[in-house]
């Protein structure tokens, strides 16, 4: 199939943060693509933080799906003002449909089913356009503003750039409670860290939500955890990832972000599916509970007591967090 050309293409992403993430790399593979090209994301409230200002998107749209008729009806007026010549609908609305004929390609066609990775379902639906899928100019998430705001914010703790760059961070929560390890598990976990990796500072980080679980882990460790929930940006936050050893997070935006930047990063996985969600890679590991049949069943009640997180070992954990150290200097 010849490849077409493109200069004005809109990708329809998602809501929440971490589903945004894994479609990025369908952007990536249109940058590497079509360089030149203007690419237009449009995305839910909540990741608004994370890709306004991103120099390599043309424009970063907002749609509320909780909007009123008139205000949809708006949202669709104005993107047909934008003119696009390609629309890549990732999340299977009308929307692509509204723009018509104004846009002559639309790839909102149901994908082949994927069993698996999100990210893969994400990335077939430019099976259509025969791309070379090998070639991605990936987006970056922050600036060197946010590089330089972070710097400051560490700074102030007394945290050098050297300091950091040993650091285990720690993302003790999730924006759904349900797909938590229990607390007292991360305090386990630290005190482990910290016996064994004296050297390496543990930082836990999180939203301004998180940052009380955070505060109650750092008393019932040590009082040189750093607590860096609600002190940074998600911009911050990304480019902080960069400069650590190792991030351990469950199934939340922290961990997507950190797959997105291929760090060494383990997974906690309990009730989502590691397989859709998850990353299985050089960087990456997923640990979860393969002795259970009822897993994953992303169910938000549990008859059985959410043993599939709450009963996840400390040790098991911690062997893990051992062998990625065990490959850094």
């Amino acid at each position: 199939m010849k490849k077409r050309t493109f200069k004005n293409i809109l990708v329809i992403s998602l809501s929440n943060i971490g589903d945004v993430i894994l479609t990025l790399p369908v952007v990536n593979v249109l940058r590497g693509n079509f360089p030149g090209s203007k690419i237009s994301i449009v995305i839910g409230p909540n990741a608004v933080e994370l890709l306004t200002g991103c120099k390599e998107l043309h424009e970063v749209i907002v749609y509320d799906k909780r909007a009123s008729l008139l205000s949809k009806a708006r949202f669709v007026y104005d993107l047909r003002t934008h003119k696009f010549d390609c629309a890549v609908d990732l999340r299977n609305t009308a929307i692509p449909y509204l723009l018509l004929p104004i846009t002559c390609d639309v790839l909102s066609c149901v994908a082949r089913q994927h069993a698996g990775s999100m990210k893969k379902k994400h990335l077939d639906r430019l099976a259509f356009l025969g791309l070379d899928m090998n070639v991605s100019e990936p987006i970056t998430l922050y600036s060197s503003n946010d590089e330089r705001s972070l710097s400051d914010k560490l700074s102030q703790r007394g945290i050098t750039e050297k300091y950091v760059g040993r650091a285990v961070l720690i993302a003790p929560s999730a924006r759904t409670p349900f797909k938590t390890w229990p607390a007292e598990k991360f305090v386990g976990l630290c005190k482990k860290i910290r016996e064994e990796y004296p050297d390496r500072p543990i930082m836990l980080v999180g939203s301004k939500d998180e940052e009380g679980i955070a505060i109650t882990i750092k008393e019932k460790v040590a009082h040189d955890v750093v607590v860096l929930a609600g002190a940074l940006s998600l911009k911050e936050y990304a480019a902080l990832t960069q400069q650590a050893a190792l991030l351990v997070a469950h199934d939340s935006a922290a961990m997507h972000i950190g797959n997105y930047h291929s760090i060494p990063l383990i997974a906690l996985f309990g009730p989502t599916s590691a397989e859709q969600y998850g990353e299985d890679s050089d960087t990456s590991t997923v640990i979860k509970r393969n002795d259970l049949d009822c897993v994953p069943c992303c169910g938000v009640q549990c008859d059985i007591g959410r043993v599939c997180l709450s009963e996840l070992p400390v040790d098991t954990v911690f062997a893990e967090v051992r062998r990625k150290l065990s490959m850094q200097p």
